[in-house]
């Protein structure tokens, strides 16, 4: 019994999968992305013939095995992700059946859909513009396992009726995205809670020393006015104010912020947040007031009812020169200290306390100390041992903004100074390419804040004594090389660092421009857009009438684009000449004299010239001029125009009758 050949066509099949799996890896929990890689090598060695059909109780049983491990994994999944995986074991399956061709329009369709997750799970420019491709590929496959295309098509006419499709597609598409109803809840629950920020409830010295090395954005800012200069650009998220002697955590303050002494101009501002799963709200320090996205405390820290799902935008203002009043007591947490461990720190708090009456002098005693310049500010600083603050002020002296912020605040507590920690971002990059700053995770930083007698909070950066430019110039002023290889993009494919960062600027003020409608239109985006058209949104009657004029615009756009699909698939347009021969051709048919498909132009016309004589000096005229210009030479316009002409004038029937 001879060999079967392979299956080209499931091997083509298996690759769409493996691109529209492509799109989630980073959605996919581990394991996940193992079964499915599995699942392909195995149905490509049935489809290449080197591996027998599972059976089918086999096939179920590892559906039912994947659809469990889904369940049993560890960790929060939203609904989307929670989906979106079931359906990637669900095509990994698929793979290992690929007998039949209604299998292959299966796992087609399922690719579609697996694409249509990815862009559920991120939605944004750039993936959309990632799973174009996959898209077009299980089109163009689609249409030619459907029968929408001839047998002998070959590939850039399937991927130009692919693209037609997408084409024709887009207006109903446009139509639904904008106008069909929203619900407030927002579409995409994002992943799981602290996976996508280094700024958290809780602080041990180094925690931020890995989210340094993040350089996915944080947020963005669009300054209405002149930019602050990056080194006043201190971004409050929420305070530290409990220590037990290694972390310290937030307590919860009141909703009552105090009034604010400014002698400064105002700043606005509006931030676009990335998704991060936490409440608060970053704020040039100090916010004003509330705003209408969220709600300031007693610390005066923003932060939303619910954690940040979505892309944010909302707008604040702050004032950069304040005073904080003084609170009618100092409060009790302010000064509070473990009672056992770092006994070095607490006996040099009790000696500067001694030395320095006022609790201004205390505080510049303590950035003396750590702008003496034994102290080196790094991302690999050393291991702590017990007693944190004493290993670091008196033995390892290196460290990350976390360390540096948590020993002056447990120094100044020793020395009877009130004191918190303020976890946030300082600085920002400003794009030129999209006119708004841009505040990354590796941004993130930490500082403190001493209630002093004259100025209330004030804002005290003991980083800054160790590292001076830090703020101002950025980090390569401030790390060792080998930090900076990893926080700038390295050469690649022959570009320069330069060139990278400023293709990565410009891609960014893309997406940033583009994701207002693609990744944050949400229901009160849609409002804002239906009164803009004079519809009132909160009404069933206006909704529908919006959905309906958009539908009604979309098949409109879906008629004027029909010529143009119907061509798609049909294969190259013949020749002008061979068109116009072609007419003449039709025309002698009908007459009785049709052309053998054997037959060339001058013998086909000495052919006509015998039997029909008073055909013959027309038809031999249009033949001559057909075999010059299709076999001869390029056709021109002159040429072309008599062609025209004469085939125009052609008419048998006359000719009989004379």
């Amino acid at each position: 019994m001879p060999e079967r050949a392979p299956d080209r066509l499931a091997r083509a099949v298996l690759l769409l999968m493996a691109l529209a799996l492509a799109g989630l890896v980073p959605e996919l929990p581990g394991w996940v992305l193992a079964w499915c890689g599995a699942c392909l090598a195995a149905g490509l060695l049935q489809a290449k013939r080197l591996l027998p059909p599972l059976p089918r109780w086999v096939r179920l049983g590892l559906v039912l095995a994947g659809c469990a491990g889904v369940l049993a994994t560890p960790g929060e999944l939203s609904r989307i992700e929670f989906g979106a995986t079931v359906l990637a074991v669900l095509v990994g399956v698929k793979a290992l059946e690929l007998a039949t061709h209604r299998d292959k329009l299966s796992a087609l369709l399922l690719s579609l859909f697996l694409a249509v997750a990815g862009a559920l799970c991120s939605p944004g420019l750039g993936t959309a513009l990632a799973l174009l491709l996959p898209a077009l590929a299980a089109l163009a496959a689609l249409a030619a396992a459907g029968g929408a295309l001839r047998p002998e098509a070959r590939v850039p006419g399937r991927l130009r009726l692919a693209g037609g499709l997408l084409l024709a597609a887009l207006p109903l598409a446009g139509a639904l995205f904008l106008f069909f109803p929203r619900v407030s809840a927002g579409v995409v629950p994002l992943p799981a809670p602290g996976s996508l920020s280094g700024i958290s409830d809780q602080l041990s010295p180094g925690d931020l020393a890995p989210v340094a090395r993040n350089q996915a954005p944080a947020f963005r800012v669009e300054f209405h006015g002149p930019a602050p200069r990056p080194a006043a650009r201190y971004w409050r998220c929420l305070t530290l104010s409990l220590f037990d002697g290694r972390q310290w955590r937030r307590r919860t303050p009141s909703l009552f912020p105090p009034p604010l002494a400014q002698s400064a101009r105002p700043v606005a501002y509006t931030i676009a947040l990335e998704p991060h799963w936490h409440t608060w709200l970053p704020t040039l320090d100090l916010p004003l007031q509330s705003t209408d996205q969220g709600q300031l405390d007693a610390d005066r820290c923003l932060a939303t009812r619910g954690p940040v799902r979505s892309r944010l935008r909302y707008s604040a203002t702050s004032v950069l020169d304040f005073a904080t009043p003084q609170p009618p007591r100092v409060p009790d947490w302010s000064l509070d200290l473990p009672a056992t461990g770092n006994r070095r720190t607490l006996a040099l708090g009790r000696r500067l306390a001694e030395e320095h009456p006022a609790p201004g002098d205390r505080v510049r005693a303590v950035l003396d100390l750590f702008g003496s310049g034994d102290f080196a500010y790094t991302l690999s600083p050393p291991p702590l041992g017990r007693d944190q603050t004493d290993d670091f002020l008196f033995a390892t002296r290196s460290g990350y903004c976390g360390h540096y912020a948590s020993a002056a605040a447990f120094l100044l507590r020793a020395a009877g100074v009130p004191a918190r920690i303020v976890m946030g971002y300082l600085g920002g990059e400003d794009n030129p390419m999209g006119d708004y700053a841009l505040v990354r995770q590796s941004n993130a930083h930490v500082w403190v804040e001493a209630l002093l007698p004259d100025s209330g909070w004030t804002r005290v950066d003991p980083t800054l004594a160790v590292a001076p430019r830090l703020a101002e110039f950025g980090p390569e002023t401030v790390f060792s090389p080998e930090d900076l290889a990893e926080l700038r993009p390295q050469s690649r494919f022959g570009l320069s660092p330069e060139l990278l960062q400023e293709l990565g600027m410009a891609w960014d003020a893309l997406a940033f421009r583009a994701d207002p409608w693609l990744g944050d239109y949400d229901l009160t985006a849609q409002e804002a857009l239906l009164r803009g058209l004079g519809i009132a949104p909160r009404t069933w009657s206006g909704r529908a009438t919006a959905l309906a004029a958009g539908l009604a615009l979309a098949v409109l756009a879906g008629f004027a684009l029909r010529p143009a699909l119907s061509r798609l698939g049909r294969g190259p347009r013949p020749d002008p000449a061979a068109a116009l021969y072609a007419r003449f051709c039709t025309r002698l048919a009908r007459t009785g004299l049709p052309r053998p498909p054997h037959q060339g132009p001058l013998d086909y016309a000495r052919r006509v010239s015998r039997l029909r004589p008073d055909l013959g000096p027309e038809t031999a005229a249009i033949a001559g001029l057909y075999a010059d210009l299709r076999y001869g030479r390029a056709p021109s316009p002159r040429d072309l125009h008599e062609l025209r002409r004469r085939v125009r004038a052609f008419r048998p029937g006359r000719h009989e009758r004379t």
